[in-house]
């Protein structure tokens, strides 16, 4: 069996380590490999919203438009707007009712 047909092993490596002709046998142990990043944690982080994405999202929860939104951070209308076409991708709703239902349903 090739070492390409065996299962991944993770958490651990095996190390190998050959003792001097005078000494009987290789030793053999386990260490700790660093951790590999959990592929679930890290859509989380890129599905969670942005600093951004959440403020421009509050503002939306406060019955503000995009508009007044542009004005009260800075930012144009069409930003405004993309930044909100993100939340909603991320948070798979399709309008701004599901989105604040969403969200106050997460955050009270």
């Amino acid at each position: 069996m090739g070492p390409s047909s065996l299962p991944p092993y993770h958490g651990r490596q095996l190390v190998v380590t050959a003792k001097l002709p005078s000494e009987s046998a290789a030793e053999l142990s386990f260490q700790s490999a660093p951790a590999a990043p959990s592929p679930i944690g890290a859509m989380l982080r890129q599905l969670a919203p942005r600093y951004r994405e959440r403020q421009i999202l509050q503002y939306v929860c406060k019955g503000l438009s995009n508009k007044d939104i542009a004005k009260q951070v800075g930012l144009r209308v069409g930003t405004v707007k993309a930044y909100m076409h993100r939340v909603f991708k991320k948070m798979r709703v399709r309008d701004r009712l599901e989105a604040i239902q969403a969200w106050k349903k997460l955050h009270g």
